[in-house]
Parts: C-alpha cells; sequence; structure tokens
C-alpha cells in the first residue's frame, strides 16, 4: 500500500514538475538578481540614497496618518466595525495629540454604541474640563 502511495506521489510530483517547467520559456531572474540593479547583491557599492528613497515612499507625518484614520471611522461605524472605530480614534488621537479633541465627538459616539460606559464617563469628564472644547464634542458630553 506505501509503496503504490510512494509511486502516486512522484508521479504526481514529475507531472507538476513538468507542466511547470516544460513551458521551454525561461522565466526572467527576480527582481534582486539583476546585474546592476538597485537591489543586487552582487554589486559592490550600495544604492544611492536617492535611489534607495524612490523604492521605499516616505512616510506620511503623524497628524497626516491620524487624519487618514479619522476619515476612515464613518465607513467603519456604517460597516458595524465598532471596536475597529475605537481603536483608529484612539490611535489618531495618539498619533497627533494637538488635535486629539477633534475626535472626542466620534469617540464619545463609538463608546456610547459599544456601551463602554466607563471610557465614556471618563472622557466626558475630559471634554467638559478642556476650555475650548469643540461644540459638537461639549454637546455629545452632555
Amino acid at each position: 500500500m506505501n509503496a503504490s502511495r510512494s509511486l502516486c506521489a512522484s508521479s504526481l510530483a514529475a507531472a507538476l514538475l513538468s507542466v511547470a517547467c516544460g513551458s521551454g520559456t525561461p522565466l526572467p531572474p527576480p527582481p534582486h538578481t539583476l546585474q546592476g540593479s538597485a537591489t543586487s547583491p552582487t554589486t559592490d557599492t550600495p544604492a544611492s540614497p536617492a535611489v534607495a528613497s524612490a523604492l521605499v515612499p516616505a512616510p506620511k507625518p503623524p497628524c497626516e496618518q491620524a487624519a487618514d484614520l479619522v476619515a476612515r471611522v464613518p465607513g467603519l461605524r456604517a460597516e458595524g466595525k465598532l471596536e475597529r472605530s475605537r481603536r483608529a480614534l484612539a490611535r489618531a488621537a495618539e498619533l497627533c495629540p494637538a488635535k486629539a479633541g477633534e475626535t472626542w465627538e466620534a469617540q464619545l459616539a463609538v463608546l456610547g454604541e459599544l456601551g463602554a460606559i466607563d471610557e465614556q464617563k471618563k472622557l466626558v469628564s475630559t471634554v467638559l474640563s478642556t476650555a475650548g472644547a469643540a461644540e459638537g464634542a461639549q454637546k455629545a458630553a452632555r
């Protein structure tokens, strides 16, 4: 029985190998093996900073990342992804503390929808004790 399984497995492997390698057209080498490329391990000099920076986009500033997260929240809430909304708003506030107050109204709504009463009460206290808190956040806190 084991001999027939072994024969079947080796026949299958041979068939797959012939299909994969039998096209007659050689595949191009992976990009990291191309001679003279910026990522080639065979070159003696490292890629110039200009080439390296072109390969990897620069990260956005933290407040732009925060704005992107906040912009996603209405869609997440519409999909019922409340926990994800809460994490996105918390991360946005962490990334850009200067604009954290702009997320309070949405945070209060999400916390209410989640039934996270203790967190909501804590945020209400923060909103009401912060001079200059946004009017929408103050309304949501009352």
